[in-house]
């Protein structure tokens, strides 16, 4: 071979990635056909139709969408995109989001994953395509990632072939695709084979590729699954490193600290993230305790059955889900039929056989007792298991949806069953090696005839028990499918053909069991313009909207960027939630005018779910559709100027004064702490006025005409970052009513200017390019020391 020339491995694998992108294609194709056939978006999009005031825009052959579960698409991670791309097409950092929640950060929202860079196109696309192509990456770099996971484990080529496809087009990664948890799926084969060469001594290399994986998991933003699979890598370390002690006596430290080194790394390179993350953490609320909603969050019993036959619990798309989670959940635990037979025969049997001729043979039996070690722990973790339910209340995990350990199981099936693919295809088996394969046929029929026993009375009752049936016999029909393609490796010369009938078969499995759960949309479903999004448009910014009150789920327009008085996230504002905690019904007593909130919509074909004194109060201005728009009299301006200070420290004793009928938020303002140099002395009257001349999403320019020194309040978000400045000079920002800005201004006219400029974002900054900096000259001196070693 000439220098510059590829050789025989190097063009087998090229020549391998080419097969596996085409299939990966045609599988993405099978999942996703109205992409590929008819241009349209991954999701259900349609979705919107089934609520004002996108009802209206429904097409007339349109006769709803059953998958209402993936509304969490359109009202968090549309919206969240759309803040990303808007500010890129600004050119500037997207930091803040000032349509939600009287505002909250973008930037550090983990889940806006903005230094992720895939994300890069959103400003390359148009948003419903750059999400349509995220979803597509991330499964196929699933595909990738696990191919070059399984060769640098010294799979053959056809092992890493089989592990690509089976860990791409699985039911977890096909299943969430829509979501972030399949972005942290498509690194972890290389946090995992970084680790693993770690454990092997080749410590420099392993450090490498761990970081690349773990950096890329850590930005994607979904540190739920990070943990997860972290909890379950942890595990497979752990005996690992035990085995090689205990067999021969292997390094300790040596591995401890190169793991150690590669989170070390990982960590400071993505600091420009995890640091606003940090920040944004101890200044936020969670929706829910999820420990008080534990049955929502496992997979109970039953579920195991969708291991086997993916589609035994019901789907959306049939609207005949009969489970005690959803359908989505369940539907991730599949794995084709291949890939389980395999996976079962390694572990009882493979692993036993003569050491084949391929690299790294020798490490398999250890490699497969992590795997298993590992899979168990994290299965019966991602289950509702009474026995464990300790460890769900330990730090972290008690923050963690149960469900979520089932992704490391996956992965090692996967992984497992590669392993066995490669051993079962490279020369003929005996019948011994295939009756090996009968305890998972036997354990997987029982399981679910049991099941489907235990419940017919239910299920026939309920119209669901033909569909089950249906579905047994099908995966059934699967399994024996498999099995007989898998014995034709026991005759005298089985060539080539039983190789490539597994893999189709393996194919199939995937694709039967994510066949219809993944739907499609056309491009004008996306959010289309509609009257009362351009009525409320046309109102100016800031105009805040009582959205939530009209029956539409909050958060969802902020994609026509209209001020929502809620939203919809994971993490919420500390400070606002703790307000309207507090506060409940009786915000509207007194405090709500200074919320400043102009317009609340109410669909006038439900009762109002403002209270009835309240909802009295306001003035219908406009119907369109179905939706009142309701003018609000006592809202007080978004920025104004007020003479009357109160300082009270404690937030309980604040939200108490809040409540009490006497006090007037149009007159008084309850500051956290006395401005320098004093409170402003008391006024009478209105102390001037306030126009606001540019209302960004990062700064807010004022004028203010003051006739005595007064306290300017803003009503959005009080959080750290925030920075103002009074003609020119800084001025200090103090919470106003626990949740809201506040500056001191002179008397006259002023002009001020409020920046969002968080500290934790520019050390954050620092960090990760001090980190990069050392790993590219780290880098460059390992590529001269390798040139130098090579003759």
């Amino acid at each position: 071979m000439g220098n510059g020339g590829l050789g025989n491995g190097q063009r087998r694998d090229l020549s391998a990635l080419c097969l596996l992108a085409g299939l990966l294609v045609l599988g993405t194709a099978a999942v996703f056909p109205g992409v590929f056939l008819r241009g349209e978006l991954i999701g259900p999009a349609d979705v919107l139709y089934e609520m004002s005031p996108w009802s209206e825009l429904a097409p007339t052959e349109w006769r709803g969408n059953p998958h209402s579960l993936m509304l969490d698409i359109y009202a968090f991670f549309s919206q969240t995109y759309h803040n990303v791309a808007e500010a890129f097409h600004r050119g500037e950092w997207p930091l803040w989001n000032p349509y939600q929640f009287c505002g909250m950060p973008v930037l550090a929202n983990f889940q806006s994953s903005v230094f992720y860079p895939p994300r890069l196109l959103l400003f390359l696309l148009d948003l419903p395509a750059a999400m349509t192509f995220f979803v597509l990456l991330k499964i196929w770099l699933c595909g990738f990632t696990a191919y070059a996971c399984g060769r640098g484990l010294g799979l053959p080529v056809r092992g890493g072939l089989f592990f690509g496809l089976a860990w791409a087009l699985c039911g977890y990664n096909t299943a969430w695709a829509n979501w972030p948890l399949t972005d942290v799926a498509a690194w972890f084969p290389l946090l995992f084979l970084g680790v693993e060469w770690i454990l092997g001594g080749r410590y420099r290399l392993g450090v490498a590729v761990g970081v690349v994986g773990a950096a890329m998991m850590l930005l994607v933003g979904h540190p739920e699954t990070m943990f997860t699979f972290s909890i379950g890598l942890g595990l497979y370390f752990a005996v690992r490193l035990g085995v090689s002690v205990l067999c021969g006596g292997g390094p300790v430290l040596g591995p401890v600290l190169a793991c150690a080194a590669l989170w070390t790394i990982a960590l400071a390179l993505c600091a420009a993230q995890l640091a606003p993350f940090l920040e944004y953490l101890v200044n936020s609320a969670t929706f829910f305790d999820r420990l008080g909603r534990e049955s929502l969050l496992a997979y109970p019993f039953r579920s195991l059955a969708a291991l086997f036959v993916p589609k035994f619990l019901g789907t959306m798309r049939d609207e005949n889900y009969w489970g005690l989670q959803n359908a989505i959940l369940d539907s991730t635990l599949h794995l084709a039929a291949p890939v389980l037979l395999l996976a079962s025969w390694s572990a009882l049997r493979g692993w036993r056989l003569p050491q084949p001729a391929w690299g790294q043979a020798g490490m398999w039996p250890a490699r497969l007792a992590g795997l298993i070690t590992g899979a168990v722990i994290c299965l019966m973790l991602a289950f509702d298991l009474y026995t464990l339910l300790w460890v769900h209340r330990l730090p972290f995990f008690s923050s963690t949806i149960r469900a979520y350990y089932a992704a490391f199981p996956l992965f090692a099936l996967s992984l497992a069953g590669a392993y066995g693919f490669a051993r079962w295809t490279e020369g003929r088996r005996d019948w011994r090696d295939f009756l090996a394969m009968a305890p998972l046929v036997l354990v997987g029929a029982g399981l679910t005839a049991g099941l489907y026993l235990f419940n017919q009375r239910v299920l026939q009752a309920q119209g669901h028990a033909d569909f089950v049936v249906r579905q047994m016999f099908i995966s059934l029909g699967l399994l024996a499918a498999a099995h007989a393609v898998l014995a034709l490796q026991c005759r005298h010369n089985p060539g080539r053909t039983a190789p490539v009938l597994i893999v189709l078969a393996t194919l199939a499995g995937m694709l039967w069991g994510q066949w219809g759960m993944n739907p499609t949309a056309r491009r004008e479903d996306f959010f289309p313009r509609t009257e009362l999004t351009g009525y409320l448009q046309a109102k100016g910014l800031p105009c805040r909207v009582g959205v939530n009150e009209g029956c539409i789920p909050s958060g969802m327009f902020n994609i026509y960027d209209i001020q929502d008085a809620l939203g919809y996230d994971g993490l919420y504002p500390g400070r606002y939630w703790r307000v309207t905690r507090a506060l409940r019904t009786e915000i509207w007593n007194v405090f709500e005018p200074a919320v400043a909130t102009q317009y609340y919509l109410h669909n006038h074909r439900y009762p109002p779910i403002i209270p009835e004194q309240a909802f009295a109060r306001l003035e219908r201005e406009a119907r369109i559709g179905n939706i009142d728009v309701m003018r609000n009299p006592r809202a007080l301006p978004h920025a104004r100027l007020v003479g009357a200070v109160e300082v009270i420290p404690p937030a309980e004793a604040a939200f108490e004064r809040l409540k009490d009928p006497s006090f007037n938020p149009a007159d008084t303002v309850i500051l956290e702490w006395a401005p320098a140099g004093g409170a402003p002395a008391p006024f009478p009257e209105i102390p001037g006025t306030v126009t606001v001349t540019d209302y960004g999403c990062n700064h807010v320019r004022l004028e203010a005409d003051a006739r005595a020194e007064a306290m300017l309040v803003l009503a959005d978000a009080y959080f750290p970052g925030w920075e103002a400045r009074v003609n020119g000079e800084r001025a200090e920002v103090i919470p106003a009513y626990h949740c809201f800005r506040a500056v001191k201004v002179p008397a006259g006219k002023s002009g001020v200017v409020f920046e969002y400029r968080p500290k934790s974002l520019r050390f954050g900054l620092a960090v990760s390019a001090a980190a990069l900096l050392l790993c590219g000259a780290w880098a460059l001196r390992e590529l001269r020391r390798r040139r130098r070693a090579t003759p």
